[in-house]
């Protein structure tokens, strides 16, 4: 498996979501938030990895189902049809993160992938990744 290299900026899943340069993403963001019942921009002080882990401990990942997105949400569409955008990008940051690839979920969608990755069992990202929210 042949993975492209990272560009040279600063990777989405270590930015904090206030910070984010990406309005896709900042709107998956907000799609979450609006699907659970929470006020707009909760908690977006936070790395993109660390919300998306609070958010889904906050929320069991089997009552967040597809149902709640209207059609054309971002978390409903398939990640292949994500090709050389921000989201791409961040799914790819993602799996790679977590050791996978992101082949096995390239015809799933992305709320698959993160309810797989931020499953209750593998929440935290290893420990010497981490960097501090400045």
């Amino acid at each position: 498996m042949i993975v492209p290299p990272l560009m040279d900026k600063p990777l989405y899943y270590r930015t904090r979501v206030v910070d984010l340069d990406a309005p896709e993403i900042v709107a998956v963001c907000d799609d979450l938030l609006s699907a659970a019942g929470y006020a707009p921009q909760e908690s977006y002080d936070y790395q993109l990895w660390r919300w998306l882990s609070w958010f889904f401990q906050e929320q069991p990942p089997a009552k967040i189902t597809a149902k709640l997105f209207l059609p054309g949400s971002p978390l409903i569409t398939r990640i292949s049809k994500f090709a050389d955008t921000p989201l791409h990008t961040f799914c790819v940051e993602l799996t790679r993160e977590r050791h996978l690839g992101l082949e096995p979920f390239a015809d799933g969608t992305l709320l698959t992938l993160l309810k797989t990755i931020f499953r209750k069992e593998q929440l935290s990202f290893p420990k010497s990744r981490r960097q501090p929210i400045t």
